[in-house]
């Protein structure tokens, strides 16, 4: 279904990708600001519609090296699929 017509459509925002590239380079990040901007220079698109062409554009968030990241703890559950299986049948993290 999502195939066929769509797909190989261009975005109103394609004309000005090196607007949007510059700014983002530029360390404007701010969705919000963004949308102001282009529609400041007339361009008619919607706060979703820009958010979804610049989420490539944008840079990767790496996460904080101090601390490693926290794991979830196992739901009631898990745990008590694993006080109930037989040891043999657990794997080794479990």
């Amino acid at each position: 279904m999502l195939h066929g017509q769509w797909q190989d459509r261009t975005s109103k925002l394609a004309p000005h990708r090196p607007y949007l590239e510059q700014r983002i380079a530029e360390g404007c990040t701010n969705l919000s600001q963004l949308h102001r901007e282009l529609i400041e220079l007339g361009v008619r698109c919607s706060y979703q519609a820009l958010r979804e062409y610049v989420h490539p554009l944008r840079p990767r968030r790496n996460p904080p090296q101090g601390r490693p990241p926290m794991v979830r703890p196992p739901s009631p559950r898990q745990a008590t699929g694993w006080i109930m299986s037989h040891p043999d049948h657990l794997r080794e993290e479990e």
